[in-house]
């Protein structure tokens, strides 16, 4: 059997964009096992872009399954927490050598990613019962905004501070 696929019939790359999140194993191994068994590439590709983009809709049983495999925070908390803290380290390490080269232009894009944790930090820990207000007030006194407001809105994608 050939392995050969006529460019056509893949289809575009899959979008690295804010909304796309890691693979974890078992999602690999799911779709490997697919694709071996049916061949099609564009199968597969449609399936990484299942598990890649969570927040679009899909009918497909074999995207919903593969969807499956990452188990929410509340069955794998350690696991839940080695991919945000991954997440962050892919998008700083390069950000912190650079830094530490002398590059003072990436202050301004490490400042912003703290205060976008930060808020994000204080939204879920504020559903989870803390009481952030204090919290909330020094963050706001060291980045120099409103103590009032600062924070994402619930479900907004838009950070509120530039």
């Amino acid at each position: 059997m050939s392995t050969d696929v006529a460019p056509a019939a893949v289809p575009s790359a899959i979008p690295d964009d804010v909304t796309s999140v890691p693979l974890i194993p078992a999602q690999v191994a799911q779709i490997e096992r697919i694709l071996t068994e049916s061949g099609e590439v564009p199968r597969a590709v449609a399936l990484l872009r299942a598990a890649r983009r969570p927040d679009l809709p899909t009918d497909d049983p074999d995207a919903a399954e593969v969807r499956a495999l990452r188990p929410p925070a509340d069955r794998n908390l350690a696991a839940a927490l080695l991919r945000i803290a991954r997440a962050v380290d892919s998008e700083t390490t390069a950000l912190y050598e650079r830094k530490d080269n002398g590059e003072t232009a990436v202050l301004g894009v490490l400042r912003n990613l703290g205060f976008r944790l930060l808020e994000l930090g204080s939204t879920v820990a504020e559903e989870g019962g803390v009481d952030c207000r204090d919290v909330e007030a020094a963050i706001a006194c060291a980045h120099g905004v409103p103590d009032q407001g600062w924070r994402i809105a619930k479900g907004s994608s838009a950070p509120s501070h530039p």
